[in-house]
């Protein structure tokens, strides 16, 4: 702490534990630690859609109420040099945007491990250590759109709202068939499902769990679609192939909204509202793999 002090810096450790007990005391003496516990919770909630997102919800809120500075500070990732490579773990991608997108829709700092954009598939130690530069560095890597997308919206979130940062995530609700949860860290609403490629989830956000105004107008800035909240600020939209969604209000994309979408400069597109019903849509995803 003194060396901290002195440094005038922020300090980040690898505290290699599942245990929350066991890393939380670290960031008495630390700013903070890589969260490993919900890394463990989150590698078992997105591998499989047999797995429970509950137990992914529970030890999020674990992590909240158990570190110094709760989860503000803590390292939020799904790879690293001691972890296999999540494309090791799943084929499905679907699930590894699912798990893409929640540590990005959170509290946590998002940390991407070297060669994750490029859907580097190496497994445990030192077969995850693959050459970046083998991969030709391609700017159209398997999840680098992806990533981008998730980057710029936080940014935007950021850049929105000056509390961005020091509002705690909310977890809104969970489902079953498909599995879905719901993440609120306004002005981001980050919706996620574990149910793989062949599901269609759903996600219905009532008014009184949104921080959203009537009617309006969200983009999900991982797949450039529109939608609009419904006369009562509640929001109901669904997912083809079970793809995430990371939905912002579109005001808070302004002049970088074309960027939020995959970084390729793409006009904003739309969704007919196909019930009849404000606020309900289908949406197409684009496709990672």
């Amino acid at each position: 702490p003194a060396f901290a002090a002195n440094a005038s810096i922020f300090t980040l450790a690898e505290v290699v534990s599942n245990s929350t007990n066991y890393t939380a005391p670290y960031t008495q003496v630390l700013s903070s630690v890589l969260d490993y516990p919900l890394y463990a919770a989150a590698i078992s909630a997105f591998t499989s859609p047999s797995s429970s997102l509950a137990s992914l919800a529970s030890q999020m809120s674990t992590s909240q109420h158990s570190y110094q500075l709760g989860a503000f500070a803590s390292g939020i990732f799904t790879e690293s040099l001691t972890t296999p490579r999540l494309p090791s773990l799943t084929s499905d991608p679907s699930l590894i945007a699912n798990a893409l997108a929640w540590s990005f829709g959170q509290d946590g700092i998002p940390i991407l491990y070297n060669g994750q954009e490029q859907g580097f598939s190496g497994g445990s130690p030192p077969a995850n250590t693959e050459a970046l530069w083998l991969s030709g560095l391609n700017p159209q890597g398997l999840y680098t759109q992806l990533v981008t997308s998730l980057n710029l919206a936080r940014k935007a979130a950021r850049a929105s709202s000056a509390a961005f940062h020091n509002t705690t995530t909310s977890i809104l609700s969970l489902s079953s068939s498909p599995q879905t949860l719901i993440l609120s860290k306004p002005p981001l609403l980050t919706l996620l499902t574990n149910g793989g490629n062949s599901s269609t989830p759903s996600w219905n956000v009532s008014s009184s769990l949104t921080s959203y105004a009537p009617n309006t107008q969200l983009v999900d800035v991982l797949s450039c679609r529109t939608a609009v909240a419904g006369h009562d600020g509640s929001v109901q939209v669904t997912s083809e192939g079970g793809k995430p969604m990371v939905l912002l209000p579109k005001e808070a994309l302004g002049a970088s909204g074309s960027l939020a979408c995959g970084g390729q400069g793409q006009e904003l597109g739309r969704v007919d509202v196909k019930s009849g019903t404000a606020g309900r849509i289908g949406i197409g995803m684009r496709e990672w793999a």
